[in-house]
């Protein structure tokens, strides 16, 4: 059993849930990203009252990294409510029960066909060479593939919005309120990879029950 501290986004938190971590709390996994944090952090007169829940209570867990990678981390991706998926990249502030527009189904189609016409025509090229091996069987199962995604409706998927923190036992209100006041200040301002910025949504605290149950506690 553990504890998440969840920081709901408006952007893909894939992007910044280690460096906002590294900000907000000074600690970082063994892929050391947002190492560069750590010294400002620590640096900060204001962070000292906190230095000793954080580290008494973080807590590093096995989590797939890039290219699928798993590395000990403090922090990783959580699902964010009211967001949804199309699978295909395409993300949109909606509850999953609410059936996808014509507009957004048509997106949808039309990024499979993007993906997959360059495919087929590259294995028609293929195909009147006489390399690696194509058939006209090859591209009429392509084409055929293509024509069922084309007439598909959309499956919702999770999004992941949302920054999660790892403790091993929970953290108190103070340092809730801390951390959020760090990533607020952190989103703030310009930094790297940002073109545009990121805006704090939500906090929720979960308890890990076990591999498949989690629960939303009040926080505090």
């Amino acid at each position: 059993m553990h504890y998440i501290l969840c920081l709901d986004t408006d952007h893909y938190a894939g992007n910044f849930e280690r460096e906002t971590t590294a900000f907000a709390t000074g600690q970082v996994g063994d892929c050391n990203v947002g190492l560069e944090f750590v010294e400002e952090f620590l640096g900060d007169p204001t962070t000292k009252p906190f230095h000793k829940e954080i580290q008494d209570k973080i807590l590093l867990l096995d989590v797939a990294g890039d290219h699928s990678f798993s590395h000990y981390c403090p922090t990783g991706l959580e699902t964010t409510p009211g967001y949804v998926n199309d699978g295909m990249g395409h993300v949109y502030k909606q509850d999953a029960k609410i059936s996808p527009t014509p507009e957004q189904t048509e997106v949808y189609r039309q990024s499979h066909r993007d993906y997959d016409l360059p495919h087929i025509e590259s294995a028609k090229r293929r195909l009147a060479l006489g390399v690696n091996g194509w058939t006209q069987e090859h591209i009429d199962k392509m084409e055929e593939r293509l024509q069922e995604k084309s007439a598909a409706t959309i499956t919702w998927f999770p999004a992941f919005h949302s920054v999660g923190i790892f403790f091993s036992r929970k953290p108190s209100k103070a340092l809730i309120n801390f951390i959020v006041e760090r990533v607020q200040k952190f989103y703030a301002r310009p930094y790297g990879w940002k073109k545009d910025l990121i805006t704090l949504e939500g906090v929720r605290l979960l308890k890990v029950l076990s591999a498949k149950s989690k629960k939303e506690i009040p926080l505090k």
